[in-house]
Order: C-alpha cells, then sequence, then structure tokens
C-alpha cells in the first residue's frame, strides 16, 4: 500500500477521494471489494491500479488472504 498506492491516495486531496493513509481506509477498501477489483483488472484497463503497472501476483494474493482473515490491523 505504502509504496504503490499512497502517492495518489493520501490525505485531503487522496484521488478519487481515497485515503489510504490510514488502517481504516484501506480495510475498508478491501472488504467492500474495491481495491482488489481495481488492483485485479487488465492492462490498459482505465480503472486499473495502480496507474504505473500492476502489482506482483504475490502482493495480490497477500491482499485475498489478508481480507479473508478480516482485514485486521497488523
Amino acid at each position: 500500500i505504502q509504496s504503490q498506492c499512497l502517492g495518489c491516495h493520501q490525505g485531503a486531496g487522496a484521488s478519487g477521494g481515497l485515503d489510504l493513509s490510514a488502517h481504516t481506509g484501506v480495510q475498508n477498501s478491501v472488504l467492500n471489494g474495491s481495491m482488489l477489483d481495481r488492483i485485479n483488472r487488465s492492462a490498459g484497463d482505465p480503472l486499473a491500479m495502480p496507474p504505473g503497472g500492476p502489482i506482483s501476483e504475490c502482493s495480490k494474493a497477500k491482499v485475498r488472504v489478508w481480507k479473508r482473515a478480516g482485514a485486521l490491523p497488523n
């Protein structure tokens, strides 16, 4: 999250109004499915995140596992 998302998604000017600088913002985005939707989109899709290119499959798997565990703070 820190290296792939916070460049655009933090503070008052967060892109799309999505602030991922605190656990609650990340947790909500993961639990409601929006983060997984965006990181799993195909390259070239205008809604794919991050815009600089896809995150690794390992990182995607970590997000899925964290969601299944309830997206608890860790």
